[in-house]
């Protein structure tokens, strides 16, 4: 987590934010790295071939699967969530600097504005 926020924590000084008060700062990151964290969530879940998000669905309805125990499924399912992570980190700092359009319902990578 401590990369994620060193991330965001890039990101705002690439932005441009880099005078703003300490714990203004600081709930900016919290915000934008919670944003952050389900994007990759919803990547991962976007990534399962649709066996495996209905059986990842029906486990969260029914209490079979824990949310704590979401990040091991989808792991045992044979994502490679470090792969999906990054990517969707590079998406979102391309999308959060106005340097690409994320196409998220066609799950593509983000392409280039112009």
């Amino acid at each position: 987590m401590e990369k994620v926020h060193d991330f965001i924590g890039s990101l705002l000084d690439q932005k441009g934010i880099t005078d703003i008060e300490p714990e203004a700062r600081e709930q900016l990151i919290s915000e934008l790295t919670e944003l952050l964290m389900q994007e990759i969530d919803n990547a991962a879940i976007r990534a399962l071939p649709e066996e495996k998000a209905i059986e990842l669905a029906d486990g969260l309805e029914n209490g079979s699967i824990k949310p704590e125990d979401v990040g091991a499924f989808l792991i045992d399912a044979g994502l490679n969530v470090e792969e999906i992570s990054m990517i969707t980190m590079l998406q979102f700092r391309d999308f959060y600097l106005g340097n690409a359009v994320p196409d998220v319902e066609a799950n593509e990578p983000a392409v280039a504005a112009n």
